[in-house]
């Protein structure tokens, strides 16, 4: 299965953000264009060779156009889809990379267009990403994707690699589970990979879902799940009736890692010495138990110091302090 350059004159545009979740948007066919992003880290080496990737491939493609304009006149302009493929070509042969870089060029340079058109500053503007083909590879064997793709996603290596830019990249386990279950799940599932202006990169899973509606009338109830590492899970519940009403909302909070550090800290110890009253004395005088102190977040240490004695208390009923 591999990836189709959509129809129509729109450019293909892909929402930004690091988002992990299906998002969607009315296609005015019944149907809703839904949308899965993964930033991919790189280092800044990396981003460089990407950046200047980037320029070769823009270059290209603003090159080629021209070429086109010259022999095609105003039939390029008109309807530049109809050569596609030959400006594919042409800006393959201007940039000397390989023609799958450019599959989607007539679409970048729609995008281009109205980043130009929407732009409110007069002098330059945030060009687009250019979308590149994915293919997945497990052990030598392509499980999704056109051959052509110019971006290996490879399973056993757990790395994605852009061989033009002389890059790889690993990747989270997690990131990869993910690709394989939607190529697992949804046939028609398709991948590109966005190369932004600053060498960045972002992994786009795109389907067409059916439109859900509701009629207004009856009650619909809504749950949402925002999931932030740094601050914890947050959960709403909504009801649509007559009117909409938040019923219920709740954060839940990660566990706090200073406060599990330093408990780890003083029952290590405790185990080592086997006498409490040391163990305590050897944590006060950590490093970073007087440098929370002097921070005045002393409350950390004093929340270890209660639940490693209430864990001893637990474990030990009997023990004196030695």
């Amino acid at each position: 299965m591999g990836l189709k350059r959509r129809k129509g004159s729109g450019p293909q545009q892909f929402p930004g953000g690091g988002s992990v979740s299906w998002e969607g948007r009315g296609n005015g066919k019944g149907r809703v264009d839904a949308y899965r992003v993964w930033e991919v880290k790189t280092n800044r080496e990396k981003r460089q060779r990407l950046q200047r990737l980037y320029v070769r491939l823009s270059s290209a493609v603003k090159q080629a156009c021209k070429e086109l304009r010259k022999g095609h006149g105003d039939a390029f302009r008109r309807e530049p889809e109809r050569f596609s493929e030959e400006l594919a070509g042409e800006a393959s042969k201007t940039a000397g990379l390989p023609k799958g870089l450019f599959w989607y060029a007539i679409e970048w340079r729609s995008m281009v267009a109205e980043a130009r058109r929407k732009s409110k500053r007069r002098n330059g503007f945030t060009p687009p990403p250019v979308p590149l083909l994915v293919k997945v590879v497990n052990s030598g064997e392509r499980l999704h994707g056109k051959g052509n793709a110019v971006a290996v996603l490879n399973v056993d290596g757990k790395e994605l690699r852009v061989p033009s830019a002389g890059v790889a990249v690993r990747l989270k386990p997690s990131l990869i589970r993910a690709v394989l279950e939607d190529v697992e799940r949804f046939p028609d599932l398709k991948l590109t990979l966005q190369l932004t202006a600053r060498g960045r990169l972002r992994l786009v899973a795109h389907r067409e879902v059916k439109a859900t509606w509701w009629d207004g009338d009856g009650k619909l109830a809504v749950i949402a799940v925002d999931v932030n590492s740094s601050h914890g899970l947050y959960v709403m519940a909504f009801t649509f009736n007559s009117e909409a009403k938040l019923v219920v909302q709740r954060v839940f909070k990660p566990p706090n890692t200073t406060m599990l550090r330093l408990l780890a800290a003083i029952m290590h110890s405790y185990s080592k010495v086997k006498f409490w009253s040391e163990a305590v004395e050897r944590f006060e005088e950590r490093r970073d138990v007087e440098k929370l102190r002097r921070e005045g977040r002393g409350c950390a240490v004093e929340e270890a110091l209660r639940l490693a004695e209430k864990l001893r208390a637990k474990n030990e009923p009997d023990a004196g302090e030695g």
